[in-house]
């Protein structure tokens, strides 16, 4: 599993911007720090596909698991009916990969509504 990139600002960043051809830069989980000077942190992920929902959920989840993390996680799911023993760790990965997907989806769909919004297309 990879972190996500993480950027510290003191400037509030909206939560798309466009960039030159299909690169998109999307900032989310807006924390802020601090009071004077206030600092905004954010997690960054940047989609380089036509903005859809798809490509965003594609994009959130592949800035946190590799195709290969991905594939292990649900292989080791299904191994876990052969080892019982493993089988609760491998739940929970699966359950914190699913849990992420869940989140990437509420993300998208807020990206999508900004872009609509400020017509951003």
């Amino acid at each position: 599993m990879n972190e996500l990139e993480k950027i510290t600002t003191y400037e509030q960043l909206p939560l798309v911007e466009k960039r030159k051809g299909n690169s998109t830069i999307i900032a989310f989980n807006e924390r802020i720090k601090g009071e004077n000077p206030l600092v905004y942190k954010y997690d960054i992920a940047f989609c380089e596909h036509e903005l859809t929902y798809a490509n965003i959920v594609t994009t959130l989840v592949d800035a946190k698991y590799s195709l290969d993390d991905t594939t292990a996680i649900m292989l080791n799911l299904l191994q876990a009916a052969t080892e019982p023993d493993k089988y609760a760790e491998y739940q929970q990965e699966a359950e914190v990969l699913q849990q992420w997907r869940t989140t990437a989806k509420r993300i998208a769909k807020e990206v999508m509504e900004y872009v609509e919004r400020n017509k951003i297309l």
